[in-house]
């Protein structure tokens, strides 16, 4: 009775949003429920299907939100034969292509936590084939477009050092300052091994999380054994939290983000919400789990945990901060490209301190005013390294329209 009563009094998604059908049924299709939601997911998909859908469009959200294996599995387990012939073709081509990066990214991962653990150094892997594992029990279920793995920040340069000699070069070649300020400001290196061609993304602390924050993410891990290898793994309230703050800090512009952490809650996988939302204060995360809930709610109609609903019903930016993630979940893929090109810009920065209010404006502001990007574009040696910051607005300006527009 008191989960219903929360439930109701959570706002709902205002109809100034157009949710097309083949949206929709995105949604429907991206994640694979749990068995007692399993019957839900397929009468909302039958519903979908039965009342016509363009399926070229519906294909073009499946790859804009990197679902595609999601979709062809519950589309095949609800709709059998009835899916049209071109569409479980393409499905299937994808599905295939997932799979074999899949098993390359799997192998790589456990050949960098030897490679790591050998140096005496632990890593943590984000998101990616092991969450695929944790989730579905398959690394090919969810798309993964690199490796993340976090170390602690005093390794980092260690870890920098022995993936290079390995085999990875670093995207952005960067002088001795440019190094030291990419440290201090931001929260990861960007790789791409010279013969495979895969991506890495070497973390130390997550985006915004100072190092105090961050070391909760390793007094919340655990030694699991994956594919012959010991990993450390989050527990599985700290994963939450982190994914909410990965969604929220990208809007959540994909669904595969959002229906990780659906699945999570559907699946009961939090078991003490009160001890969640207690460290979600701690950590300055509760609009982004606020958020979160409410667009799982929302689109995936999930009836949420007492202590969550209560949380959701009782922020009161829950429903403008939501309603910026819809805009995000419906923008096309040349808006979506342009999100990431704009982030560290003054809107992004206005949005970083609504979605964390503790965030410090210092730490906001030397976002806004070094981009690590200049460094490659503008290349400066050190001793001119001050320059960056007041020609930051020049070099805002050339990347989003100069260059834009010559390409």
């Amino acid at each position: 009775m008191g989960e219903a009563s929360c439930a109701s009094a959570l706002p709902g998604l205002p109809a100034r949003h157009d949710l097309s059908p083949e949206f929709r049924l995105a949604v429907a299709c991206s994640w694979i429920a749990p068995a007692p939601l399993e019957r839900l997911q397929g009468e909302r998909i039958a519903s979908l299907w039965s009342a016509g859908t363009d399926w070229d469009a519906f294909l073009s959200l499946v790859d804009r939100h990197g679902i595609p294996v999601q979709a062809l599995t519950v589309l095949r387990r609800h709709l059998g034969n009835a899916i049209p012939e071109h569409l479980a073709q393409e499905l299937l081509v994808r599905k295939k292509r997932v799979a074999i990066r899949s098993l390359i990214q799997r192998s790589e991962l456990v050949r960098v936590n030897r490679l790591l653990r050998e140096h005496g150094i632990e890593m943590i892997p984000l998101k990616g084939v092991l969450l695929s594992q944790r989730q579905y029990g398959d690394p090919g279920i969810r798309v993964a477009g690199d490796l993340d793995i976090l170390v602690r920040p005093g390794e980092a340069m260690a870890a920098d050092r022995h993936l290079a000699a390995s085999g990875y070069r670093n995207v952005y070649t960067l002088t001795e300052r440019q190094s030291a300020a990419v440290m201090a400001h931001y929260h990861h290196f960007s790789y791409c091994h010279k013969e495979s061609g895969l991506l890495l993304e070497l973390h130390w602390r997550s985006h915004f999380w100072s190092a105090e924050e961050t070391e909760e993410l390793w007094g919340s891990s655990t030694i699991v054994e994956v594919w012959g290898e010991r990993f450390a793994c989050l527990d599985d309230a700290i994963l939450f939290l982190f994914l909410c703050d990965h969604g929220s800090k990208h809007k959540w512009s994909l669904l595969k983000w959002l229906s990780d952490i659906a699945l999570l809650i559907a699946a009961g996988a939090i078991r003490d919400w009160d001890g969640l939302i207690a460290l979600a204060d701690r950590l300055g995360l509760r609009r982004m789990v606020v958020q979160g809930a409410l667009l799982v709610h929302w689109l995936y109609g999930i009836s949420l945990p007492q202590q969550l609903s209560k949380l959701v019903a009782n922020e009161k930016g829950a429903c403008s901060l939501a309603e910026k993630a819809i805009v995000a979940l419906l923008a096309g893929e040349d808006e979506h490209s342009s999100l990431g090109r704009l982030l560290g810009g003054v809107k992004d920065a206005v949005y970083s301190k609504q979605i964390k209010p503790s965030l410090p404006v210092s730490t906001i502001l030397k976002g806004v005013l070094m981009c690590h990007a200049d460094f490659m574009t503008f290349p400066l040696p050190d001793s001119l390294f001050w320059l960056y910051a007041p020609l930051r607005p020049f070099f805002w300006f050339w990347r989003r329209y100069v260059r834009t527009g010559s390409d």
